[in-house]
């Protein structure tokens, strides 16, 4: 299989690295602020885990122009707020108090994510065709078991910007995830344009 026709099926995982990107980095700067080395390790190693994927997705995209947006839409995301807590957050108890707010508002969007894909087996149209086939189950998974961890973390270090939107990502994980067991996707649908999905 070459690159290409990889990059082609992974065509919204660019994306998905662009904002992980942003995440592990917002994090990253809540943990040099607050002296936590689990919080630099952890997103020190996300950061730059991301960014190899990026620079690898990006030689084997062609298309270079949505690339090109993300980015931009990346960048415009995190420089404003850097250099707003850079020089004007005023004290470093200032400085942590929205570095943590803003942290923990991405933290709850991206968990929130596969909720977009959530909606179509909920619709009162799709009741006798009700499936989770459109669903990411590794993703909501994966996320589930993240905020679960992280939430722990932030119990262990008493941190409320780490408890209060894990707290929230285990919940819309669980509803996720049980959407998986009321709602199965039968064999048939479990192969989309020939690629298999990852539920098999």
């Amino acid at each position: 299989m070459t690159w290409e026709v990889i990059v082609g099926y992974l065509a919204s995982v660019g994306t998905v690295a662009v904002w992980l990107t942003c995440i592990a980095t917002l994090w990253l700067k809540y943990g040099l602020f607050k002296n936590d080395d689990t919080l630099i390790y952890v997103n020190g190693m996300g950061a730059i885990l991301t960014l190899i994927y990026l620079v690898i997705y990006y030689a084997n995209t062609s298309s270079k122009t949505t690339m090109h947006q993300q980015l931009t839409f990346g960048g415009m995301l995190l420089f404003p707020i850097l250099i707003y807590l850079r020089y004007y957050a005023g004290d470093r108890d200032d400085a942590i108090f929205y570095m943590g707010l803003f942290c923990s508002s991405v933290t709850v969007l991206s968990y929130g994510s596969p909720l977009a894909a959530m909606v179509r087996p909920l619709q009162p149209k799709y009741y006798a065709h009700r499936s989770t086939h459109c669903m990411p189950f590794t993703l909501s998974f994966g996320n589930f078991i993240v905020a679960l961890e992280w939430l722990l973390y932030g119990y262990l270090v008493d941190d409320l910007f780490i408890q209060v939107p894990n707290f929230l990502g285990a919940v819309l994980g669980a509803v996720q995830l049980s959407l998986f067991v009321k709602y199965p996707a039968s064999s048939s649908q479990l192969s989309v344009d020939g690629i298999k999905s990852d539920r098999i």
